[in-house]
């Protein structure tokens, strides 16, 4: 492994006389031997350098017939596979210095420069094949390729073409700069040889546009179709590029486009676009419909699913005698109608809706009656008002068709402990109506108590600062009243044991208080059967949340209730120095967050120690209901908001503009005034 590679003396003498030859065909020199010294296997052919490259440019550029830039090129090779090159540098700094070197001209120095340093080596070979087969001057001149035009980084996007400057640029991968030299082939060749010309700049520069834009295009195309199809095109459009049919509609679509450009706007592959849109809309169309039948047979299995477990559950429902019989027994089967216009209503409108209901109800069937209480005297009102309201309700009741011949009376009594200056009637008239009095099964009371009214300090909205008026007094009666009413009533018909009756109070009074004495009644364990549907207007939301209220406190209290919260073990009150520990859970100190200015320091880190505390145990939302536990059984102070729906406050962000009046327009004269101080 080390022994060292043993040189062979034949070998560079083969070399050099390889070389010799060579050189002496390109200059035409005998008497090699009066320059060169023997050449050895090192890279020193030519000694000295100055006057063999003086020679070899004389001598080649006085013999051949037709000089350009690829001749000196060929030299330029030869050389620097001799290694004689680096020695003479300088003079390919710059397109003078070589054409002041070899006596050649400008273009042709640029051209010669321009092969040897900018353009890459497959353009170079592609250029040297197309000169050598057609000739230097008839072909190209030496001005196309001294502007740059086939070096790399070149771009032909100026002018009107500046957007396309990238797409335009001649790139290592010698795209543009192969397809723009053989399409110059191939339109040199298919033109007669009598009006033949050399490719000048301009021309070329335009047949570079449109190779670049022709490659550009190209590529939008292959992303848009598949490889099998795009090879297809590509094979027809490139023919149709070489005849050079395409080069009108490229141009015109880099000149009227910005990139990355669109098919349509090219001549030539608007219908491919067309077609490749129209491929796509079908696709879709195609996607959209096999999705469309995978979700209908999709929806199909499971409505076949829902079906099959319905038709389950129906084989127990089928109807049959006995199932009809014990429905029918636990239906409605009575229905008592409330109206209480002890207080007449003041809207019309609903007052003819309530007595349209009213004979709707009682035109279903006989099992239905109808309690109606006529409007009563007041201090509020007169009589001739009362006995025009009772008239409006009795025509209202005949209009309709309906039997009012029973009437009943309510027989009040004042409360033991009552204000002697209680006014109110004693007595009510009511009626009892039904749609056919002989097929009725009710027998309503002819006379209802004696029956205690509330106490005025007992009634609803009743407070030190606002008692009720006339109006109220007269139309809250109390609960008693109203169930000793409807206790008439239930006693004047024959219940079965499956019988259900509805109080169905169309006309409730402002605190729905038959709604009220149904509910004490069902909490008292009473008349299970019994059922009540008020319809209340927007103005009675407190009525309703007052039912609500009696049957969650029924329901808390009752055995049957869950508690409202699992039961915790007492813990024991930690002894805290600092920090508080009220209602169960841990308070940060006010005094303590007060304790330095807001400006200190000292106040910043009080806080973060409050900010970990509330980390640790996060504080409870303030709310309307305080929380007390086992430890703290003390009563706890009440928190709340004040409720301000459809009040009008004081707006503060009101800008209030008060009149100024001038000092002097005063007349009175300044009194003075004295201070004393004792």
């Amino acid at each position: 492994m080390g022994a060292k590679r043993k040189s062979n003396p034949g070998s560079g003498e083969k070399k050099a006389k390889s070389l010799r030859t060579e050189l002496a065909h390109i200059t035409r020199i005998t008497d090699w031997d009066t320059y060169c010294s023997e050449i050895s296997d090192g890279p020193q052919l030519l000694r000295p350098y100055h006057l063999a490259w003086r020679r070899i440019t004389m001598a080649s550029t006085s013999t051949r017939r037709s000089p350009h830039c690829f001749n000196l090129l060929r030299q330029h090779q030869v050389l620097e596979r001799a290694g004689a090159t680096s020695e003479a540098s300088e003079v390919w700094e710059g397109a003078a210095s070589v054409a002041r070197a070899f006596s050649i001209g400008k273009h042709e120095a640029g051209a010669i420069l321009n092969l040897t340093k900018k353009v890459s080596d497959g353009a170079r070979q592609a250029l040297q094949e197309s000169v050598r087969s057609r000739g230097m001057r008839p072909f190209l001149t030496h001005e196309t390729i001294s502007r740059d035009i086939f070096n790399l980084a070149f771009s032909s996007g100026v002018g009107q073409l500046e957007a396309w400057s990238g797409p335009l640029t001649n790139k290592e991968d010698d795209a543009i700069v192969s397809l723009l030299i053989s399409r110059m082939a191939v339109d040199w060749d298919r033109t007669s040889p009598s009006m033949r010309k050399p490719w000048g700049y301009k021309d070329v520069l335009n047949l570079h546009a449109a190779t670049g834009g022709f490659l550009h295009f190209m590529g939008v195309l292959k992303e848009k179709v598949p490889p099998a199809e795009f090879a297809k095109h590509e094979t027809n459009l490139m023919e149709q590029f070489n005849l050079g049919v395409l080069d009108p509609d490229v141009i015109h679509a880099l000149e009227c486009s910005v990139p990355p450009g669109n098919l349509e706007s090219v001549g030539f592959l608007r219908a491919v676009a067309h077609e490749i849109e129209n491929r796509q809309v079908r696709e879709i169309e195609e996607r959209d419909r096999e999705l469309a039948e995978r979700v209908n047979t999709a929806t199909l299995e499971q409505i076949k699913a829902k079906v099959a477990s319905d038709m389950a559950i129906l084989k127990e429902h089928v109807p049959s005698k006995e199932k009809d019989a014990a429905e029918a027994a636990l239906d409605i089967k009575y229905t008592l109608v409330l109206v209480d216009a002890t207080i007449f209503p003041a809207n019309a409108v609903q007052l003819k809706n309530v007595f349209d209901v009213m004979a709707l109800v009682l035109n279903m069937g006989p099992q239905n009656i109808a309690h109606v209480q006529m409007p009563i005297l007041h201090t509020n009102t007169t009589t001739s008002a009362v006995l025009k309201h009772r008239r409006h309700v009795e025509d209202s009741i005949l209009g309709k068709s309906l039997d009012m011949n029973h009437s009943l009376a309510l027989n009040f009594a004042k409360p033991n402990d009552g204000n002697s200056s209680d006014k109110r009637r004693l007595i009510q008239h009511c009626l009892a109506v039904v749609g056919d009095s002989k097929a009725s099964p009710w027998t309503p009371p002819s006379v209802v108590g004696p029956v205690p009214l509330i106490r005025v300090a007992d009634v609803l909205g009743y407070d030190a600062d606002s008692r009720p008026g006339a109006t109220a007094r007269a139309e809250q009666k109390g609960l008693a009243v109203h169930s000793t009413i409807l206790e008439a009533y239930v006693d004047g018909i024959d219940l079965k044991e499956h019988d259900h009756i509805l109080f169905f109070d169309i006309l409730p009074n402002r605190h729905c208080e038959f709604g009220r004495a149904l509910v004490q009644k069902r909490i008292a364990g009473h008349w299970g059967k019994m059922h009540y549907l008020g319809l209340v207007q927007k103005s009675q939301k407190d009525a309703i949340t007052a039912l609500e209220e009696q049957v969650y406190v029924a329901w808390d209290a009752g055995p049957k209730s869950p508690p409202k919260q699992r039961a915790r073990n007492a813990a024991s009150v930690p002894k805290l120095t600092a920090l508080l520990f009220q209602n169960g859970r841990p308070k940060f100190p006010d005094a303590l967050v007060s304790k330095f200015p807001q400006s200190a320091p000292q106040h910043q880190e009080v806080l973060k120690l409050k900010a970990e505390l509330d980390a640790l145990w996060p504080p409870e939302p303030r709310g309307p209901q305080s929380r007390t536990t086992e430890s703290t059984p003390e009563s706890v102070r009440a928190v709340g908001r004040p409720d301000l729906t459809g009040v009008d406050y004081l707006d503060v962000s009101r800008e209030v503009d008060l009149a100024k009046i001038p000092e002097s327009e005063f007349q009175e004269e300044k009194q003075l005034s004295c201070h004393v101080q004792f």
